[in-house]
């Protein structure tokens, strides 16, 4: 009996945790479509890495598309707090009110300073980048395999044990960081003509043939070619 009424005391408490880490995981899931909401232009500069051209149209819809998922995750963020509905309100309302005056601007890319003479320097660093790629995997899989190897053969003591799986670890993190990094580069590196992303918005693993946007061969040198 005794052990019963503990239990329902603390009930309570854990279901307080449970809800506290729910509406934290919750917020930060739905942080991104905040950010894209209250500044959709500057956001989509960012995670296109300027490459991209949006309409206004385009940009607006995807603006109340984050809207809607960001504010409906703020609001049950806080419901999930025990907060009443209107109080809840409050937070979302506040990103309602900053998305809709964020100033919305059609995104032109620039175009490339490059030699009018030949792209081939623009070619080589592409493919330097695509190398640095494949490295990059490669450096992920050396530092997941020396983790399990050094769990396997380790008969060090428990504390350098230990301290040589944080180095390890913090390896493996800093490697795929890395490679994260260049696989974003690689997705929307720029077209020596047009400055758009070579392999378009949808940045399939693969370059195409021509360029999504100005139709410029793929390995093509002379700028006076057409599409």
């Amino acid at each position: 009996m005794a052990g019963s009424r503990i239990g329902s005391r603390m009930n309570p408490v854990h279901s307080a945790t449970g809800n506290l880490m729910t509406a934290i995981a919750e917020l930060a899931v739905c942080a991104v479509w905040v950010w894209v909401a209250v500044g959709t232009t500057r956001s989509l500069r960012f995670l296109t890495s300027n490459a991209i051209p949006f309409s206004k149209r385009t940009i607006w819809l995807l603006k109340i598309l984050a809207l809607i998922v960001g504010a409906g995750g703020v609001m049950g963020a806080f419901d999930e707090l025990g907060l009443s509905w209107y109080l809840a309100a409050l937070p979302a309302g506040a990103v309602v009110f900053f998305a809709l005056t964020d100033r919305v601007n059609e995104i032109v890319v620039p175009q490339p300073r490059h030699t009018k003479t030949s792209y081939r320097p623009v070619w080589e660093s592409y493919r330097r980048l695509r190398r640095n790629v494949l490295l990059s995997y490669a450096g992920v899989a050396i530092a997941f395999v020396g983790a399990i190897l050094a769990r396997a053969f380790s008969q060090l003591p428990g504390l350098v044990e230990k301290l040589i799986f944080v180095i390890l670890g913090l390896i493996l993190l800093s490697s795929l960081a890395n490679l994260y990094y260049r696989i974003w580069k690689l997705s929307y590196w720029p077209c020596p003509r047009c400055g758009s992303a070579f392999r378009g918005l949808w940045a399939f693993p693969w370059l195409p043939k021509r360029c999504r946007y100005c139709g410029l061969g793929r390995w093509e040198e002379n700028p006076e070619h057409g599409p």
